[in-house]
């Protein structure tokens, strides 16, 4: 290949090293608006660079020409107790050796449409969203291997669903990622860490260009009323990072936000965002450094000008949100503890209080396990969470699932006894789905589209 498509490919790969790390010592907040993005974006860039390192002097030369490094609105200082902090083993499970603890069971109430596992291809669906009786759909490929082409899917009837076509070479197939979807008057936009998409009707996506945007990754999209913003990290100092935003009101014209509105996301990352009554809500962690996050809250009337509105304390400090979903009145947001590898779970009335809540933990040697979740779905005023707990010493992840009853009550489930969940629900010409496995789930599988029993 070229220099610079090797370059590129180089850049692409630490991005997926970076999004795909399972271990706390990678802030795993992002990647799903909406419904389970996470964010293990912190250092992006900076592992893209220590790639471009490996070309050699001719890299190095290439390297040059990036921008230099501009310090964030408030520059930290790495944890002081960073190189003593234990970095736990972050392997992919191997879904030919997890056990797959679902096989026909689904949740009561619900049933399997039986669609094609094949038009999927290895993934889990992260967002979707419906457009005149149309459903959009996007996904991530779990399982590190070929996803099968651009990870975006749509469907006129819920039983028949066809995989969209679009830059594939974006990915390099071996890490197909879209963590979020929306829909705008300006049509319909896709963002995932390589990249933002943008598609007329979900059947065909081109990328979009940001003007004067050369590195760093895209970390949510936001759309409220006509106006849609892009909020983009690039990685500054030691931990630190810098936010930017682009921000359009015609889907076509897309201008740089220099009001300094985008230091909000300085040294923080968004790992999920919904629109909650007249707002947007967003959560993630900020920092985000790699041993010292701290779950955080941010509110938007327009997704251009945000709110940080969680405190640093004890319940959020050396944690992270990672997923977000509107019940109970209010909403529900879910994480991990660093300090104590446990889960972690939060509500708030408006998304500008938060209090946390109990959740079920487990015994654990923190030194070497981990639990963390990665997707939340709400059915009515009941919420289910999944994920997965580490044990490093079988380097095997097993699959965990949760159930928060009205008022907060949270409990831990046998999956094989629930069955298959319905995850990044969507209409569907008049008919709720909802896709199994959630984002998270480390057993693998293929995609079962779920709906409601008549």
């Amino acid at each position: 290949m070229t220099f610079d498509a090797e370059l590129r490919d180089l850049a692409g790969r630490a991005a997926h090293a970076h999004t795909r790390s399972d271990g706390f010592a990678s802030l795993a907040v992002k990647s799903r608006v909406r419904r389970a993005r996470r964010v293990y974006r912190a250092t992006v860039a900076a592992g893209t660079m220590a790639a471009v390192v490996a070309v050699g002097a001719v890299a190095t030369a290439v390297a040059q020409r990036w921008p230099e490094r501009v310090p964030p609105a408030e520059t930290l200082e790495p944890a002081p107790d960073a190189t003593d902090a234990p970095i736990l083993p972050s392997p992919t499970p191997d879904a030919t050796d997890a056990p797959t603890l679902i096989t026909d069971g689904v949740l009561v109430g619900w049933r399997d449409l039986g669609v094609d596992e094949a038009i999927f291809g290895p993934v889990a669906i992260t967002d979707a969203v419906a457009v005149d009786g149309r459903a959009v759909a996007v996904g991530c490929d779990e399982s590190d291997g070929d996803s099968g082409g651009f990870p975006a899917y749509f469907a006129d009837d819920a039983a028949t669903w066809t995989r969209a076509s679009g830059a594939t070479s974006a990915f390099d197939d071996q890490y197909a990622c879209l963590d979020q979807v929306v829909s705008t008057p300006h049509g319909l936009f896709a963002a995932g860490v390589l990249g933002l998409f943008r598609s007329d009707d979900g059947t065909t996506w081109e990328t979009v260009e940001l003007p004067g945007y050369d590195h760093g990754w895209v970390d949510a999209v936001f759309a409220a009323g006509d106006r849609v913003t892009v909020l983009v990290g690039q990685a500054s100092y030691a931990e630190s990072t810098v936010a930017a935003m682009w921000t359009t009101t015609d889907g076509e014209t897309w201008t740089p936000v220099t009001d300094g509105s985008a230091a909000v996301f300085d040294n923080g990352g968004v790992a999920d965002v919904i629109t909650f009554g007249d707002r947007l809500v967003a959560v993630g962690a900020q920092p985000g450094g790699e041993f010292v996050p701290t779950a955080a809250a941010w509110v938007s009337a327009d997704g251009l000008t945000w709110e940080r509105t969680t405190p640093t304390g004890e319940g959020f400090a050396d944690d992270a949100m990672v997923a977000l979903a509107a019940a109970d009145g209010g909403l529900v947001a879910v994480g991990w503890c660093s300090d104590t590898k446990q889960l972690c779970a939060w509500r708030s009335t408006d998304g500008t209080t938060w209090v946390p809540e109990a959740v079920p933990s487990e015994d654990l040697d923190p030194s070497v396990s981990y639990i963390q979740a990665g997707a939340l779905t709400a059915l009515g005023n009941d919420v289910y969470a999944v994920g997965s707990k580490y044990v490093a010493a079988s380097e095997t992840f097993e699959p965990r699932l949760w159930h928060r009853a009205p008022g907060g009550a949270w409990e831990r489930l046998d999956p094989e006894t629930v069955g298959a969940v319905p995850f990044a629900q969507v209409d569907v010409g008049g008919r709720l789905v909802g896709f199994w496995p959630g984002r998270g789930w480390p057993t693998g599988g293929a995609v079962r589209v779920l709906t409601p029993v008549e």
